[in-house]
């Protein structure tokens, strides 16, 4: 549709909470786009920015998911939705074996290649896709880190369960459904505005508790070793640095491509004012990340 169309803005900022529910309904039928390829646009444009933005952030979380694992001296580890290659990284300093990170980004991967590329494998490929080429019980340690969420989990777990060796480990670690609540919040008072501009939906199966993570891992056969959640908060300045910090950490990765691009900078600045509105305080906007994360081993 031609981006110059003059668009009707909502001046009385009215909510059509009925024509958003036909919309997303609508297009959740529908199912014309490909998640996986949302997701990729918006983790592609931040590649170069996402450790700075995200994994400085987060990562003495995911350092404690890793050293919570036994690595073998020599043997093989996968680290699956591995993103610039942060755990696969560090993964490879335990082992004195084959280790590879998999992620469906290729702006991702060559970030991770050009830091580790010496000591990593890094296979540009959907993860369920990979996990279902590999031969049963070759792996020793398996991450996923901060991507478990826009996969299919129970089909995750159990092909992981399936390729680990027995005694074999794996830790996860990702956002909970409750993550960053306060945005989503926000978010659905913006689009209830504005219900005609969604053009896609966005379907992330983040877990709700650290117990629908767990039983996952015991349905497939896995042993749960420990398991526990947190968050971290960061202040905004306002709400359009919200939004800005939203997009280059990828926390809103896929959702700021589901709206007509004639749309974009009203929606954007819309859920600016709510937000800040909403939540804004004497620190800021809290943007608060929440967390699960377990390690399992395989009898």
């Amino acid at each position: 549709m031609n981006s110059r169309i003059k668009i009707k803005v909502n001046k009385f900022h009215r909510k059509h909470w009925i024509k958003l529910g036909v919309q997303l309904c609508k297009l959740y039928l529908n199912k014309k786009n490909n998640q996986s390829d949302l997701t990729n646009l918006s983790y592609n444009k931040v590649s170069s920015i996402y450790d700075h933005t995200w994994t400085n952030h987060m990562q003495v979380f995911s350092k404690d998911m890793l050293d919570g694992l036994s690595f073998p001296i020599d043997g093989t580890g996968l680290d699956l939705a591995c993103g610039t290659g942060y755990i696969t990284g560090l993964m490879a300093e335990k082992i004195n074996g084959d280790v590879t990170g998999v992620d469906i980004s290729k702006g991702m991967l060559k970030v991770a290649n050009q830091k580790f590329g010496i000591r990593c494998k890094f296979v540009c490929s959907d993860v369920l896709e990979y996990l279902n080429k590999q031969p049963s019980e070759s792996v020793d340690v398996v991450t996923c880190a901060w991507g478990l969420g826009y996969t299919k989990p129970f089909k995750m777990i159990k092909e992981i369960s399936r390729i680990l060796k027995p005694h074999g480990q794996v830790g996860i670690i990702d956002n909970c459904l409750f993550t960053i609540f306060e945005v989503v919040k926000s978010g659905i008072y913006t689009v209830a505005e504005y219900p005609s501009a969604i053009t896609h939906v966005m379907n992330v199966r983040w877990l709700p508790t650290t117990g629908s993570l767990t039983r996952r891992m015991k349905i497939n056969g896995l042993k749960v070793l420990s398991s526990w959640k947190g968050e971290k908060t960061y202040y905004a300045k306002n709400g359009n640095d919200a939004v800005n910090r939203l997009i280059k950490t990828a926390s809103a990765a896929g959702y700021e491509f589901c709206f007509e691009n004639r749309y974009h900078q009203v929606i954007k600045h819309r859920f600016a004012d709510i937000f800040e509105n909403r939540y804004g305080s004497d620190k800021g906007i809290p943007i608060t990340h929440r967390y699960i994360a377990a390690i399992a081993t395989k009898p």
